[in-house]
């Protein structure tokens, strides 16, 4: 009988312990890459791959390099993983002398009270059938997507023509994005910056194919 008392109450007391102790263990929490504090060791990584990229979620290996050139990485990486403190940097406003005439095409409409030949600074869009010059401090609605997923990556081939307004880049990142099923095409140039943003349908396999230019990955 004194032996199983014993049993029982010792029982009871691991138990005990082992509530204390789970009660008493933090619990981990998620941080966002602003959270975790600048002395935090990097994680190993291959020597190939971009030092301020291998910590983002959806930058996988092979995104990583998917181009030969590393700046054009990183900012395919940030783009997936809408890090707008590396996107921030990454958009290349444009700056022309305004105009009185208005159009589609072309340097950008003077506004109300400014002189015609004024330069002003704006970062070009195009859409079905328009185009658009957002000013600095409306860019980064470019970034403004939800769930992106890379469609295509495509060296461009220099167009016969190329109205300095609307620079076609030296390459397309296109992502599908939520909702409503849009696409953004993303120009970027050899230095990873980002010099046009086109906004479309989701496109066909055709329609990306038609894209002059070399095809360098198709989902």
């Amino acid at each position: 009988m004194k032996v199983k008392n014993f049993l029982l109450t010792l029982c009871i007391l691991i138990l005990l312990i082992t509530a204390c102790r789970t009660e008493d263990t933090p619990q981990p929490t998620l941080q966002s890459q602003t959270d975790i504090p600048e002395e935090t060791e990097p994680v190993p990584q291959e020597s190939s791959q971009p030092a301020n990229t291998t910590s983002l979620p959806n930058a996988t290996p092979d995104i990583l390099n998917i181009t030969d050139n590393p700046d054009v990485n990183t900012t395919i990486a940030a783009l997936l993983d809408q890090d707008l403190e590396v996107l921030q940097y990454t958009l290349l406003l444009n700056s022309q002398p305004c105009t009185k005439e208005e159009g589609l095409g072309g340097p950008p409409t003077c506004p109300e009270g400014v002189n015609e030949g004024t330069v002003l600074a704006f970062f070009p869009v195009l859409g079905p059938g328009e185009g658009g010059k957002l000013s600095p401090e409306e860019a980064n609605q470019v970034f403004d997507y939800q769930e992106p997923s890379l469609l295509a990556v495509m060296l461009v081939k220099p167009p016969e023509y190329m109205d300095p307004s609307f620079p076609a880049g030296n390459y397309a990142v296109i992502l599908g994005t939520d909702p409503m099923d849009l696409a953004r095409t993303f120009r970027l140039n050899h230095q990873g910056k980002i010099v046009r943003v086109d906004f479309t349908g989701l496109l066909s396999e055709q329609e990306i194919s038609n894209i002059q230019g070399e095809i360098l990955y198709q989902k």
